[in-house]
């Protein structure tokens, strides 16, 4: 009986365990919203991604089972769904933020969006290469994958 009820309660708050799994990312919205938030004002749009990817890594650095959820993840098509689908929400809420911040009607404009899908591209590409041995820890990432994306983007003939 009293595992019946446990199992219960779990699926009251989540769908599944992929969901469980997922969580890390809607708590990840907030964080990346708040620091949005947090940006002085005059920061350029790109300062202002380099200072949210800066500020939020550190929030994942303190995260103590990451690398697990990430293997889980690798693992699980089903875990691995679970998280994409809930990055999608990620970006709108984080489109939003930007929208905010830019004075935009819309977060259907391009800019917010251009620049909330930058900022997940950003964290998502220091977090694989900090997972993959590339980096020992997640700010040092964040700061290469800057480097790289500058390098790569205006540097190109």
């Amino acid at each position: 009986m009293c595992l019946a009820i446990r199992v219960r309660s779990f699926f009251r708050y989540y769908k599944s365990k992929d969901d469980l799994l997922a969580q890390s990312v809607v708590v990840y919205s907030s964080v990346l919203v708040a620091q949005i938030g947090e940006c002085p004002v005059q920061l350029t749009p790109l300062d202002t991604v380099r200072q949210v990817a800066l500020s939020a890594i550190k929030h994942s650095e303190a995260q103590p089972r990451m690398r697990q959820i990430i293997e889980i993840a690798q693992r699980s098509p089903s875990a691995r769904q679970a998280h994409l689908s809930r990055l999608a929400e990620v970006e709108d809420t984080v489109a939003e933020a930007f929208a905010a911040r830019l004075n935009c009607s819309s977060t259907l404009d391009m800019r917010p969006r251009l620049l909330s899908c930058l900022t997940l591209m950003i964290m998502n590409v220091a977090i694989v290469s900090w997972f993959n041995g590339e980096h020992q820890n997640l700010s040092t990432a964040v700061k290469h994958v800057f480097v790289n994306l500058t390098r790569t983007v205006c540097d190109m003939k």
